[in-house]
């Protein structure tokens, strides 16, 4: 009898000792994030001129559309076409994640980000950010450059937003396409 007892106030006493206060527990949920609009199968036109330049696709698109960071996370992953004045696709952006923030215009794709372009050439990389306005991409992670002639390695990239210009910041490696083959 005394051991019910015993435990009846034990309980009793981490019942009352367990109140939260309500400004403590609001911080949690700030209205940031609060509305979410998800879509699927998404496509995103970004024209210049009336002349489509970037299409983006994605399977699973989140629209955080309240509060103080308005965002729309691809979490299913995205393809990006980038397209020239005449509409010929000139690369191809393929990567895991990605979060198009509106108030800063830029977008940053991550994991197993692989970009393509028309003159055969692949970069492989963890991250890129692309700037909605200025039209440049860029990354501070570790890069992987291939082309048909050589493999460029290095860390940081800058690049315009069709890839025909891109220079590898902090170039660590660099090997001739068949110096590669003949090792293999």
């Amino acid at each position: 009898m005394n051991t019910k007892i015993i435990i009846f106030l034990f309980f009793s006493i981490l019942v009352i000792s367990c109140e939260n206060d309500m400004a403590e527990v609001a911080q949690y949920f700030e209205k940031d994030d609060v509305q979410v609009v998800e879509a699927r199968d998404v496509e995103i036109f970004y024209s210049d001129s009336a002349v489509v330049r970037v299409v983006i696709k994605g399977p699973r698109l989140l629209n955080y559309v309240d509060g103080k960071n308005p965002r729309a996370e691809f979490v299913e992953g995205l393809v990006a076409d980038f397209y020239d004045k005449q509409h010929i696709a000139q690369s191809r952006l393929v990567a895991k994640f990605g979060v198009k923030y509106d108030t800063k215009n830029i977008i940053i794709v991550r994991d197993s980000v692989v970009v393509t372009t028309i003159r055969n050439e692949k970069l492989e990389t963890e991250e890129l950010i692309w700037n909605e306005k200025t039209g440049t991409i860029e990354t501070d992670k570790f890069v992987k450059m291939s082309s048909p002639k050589e493999v460029v390695y290095g860390y940081g990239l800058e690049a315009n937003d069709d890839f025909s210009y891109w220079k590898i910041k902090a170039v660590t490696g660099r090997m001739d396409a068949e110096d590669i083959v003949k090792e293999f």
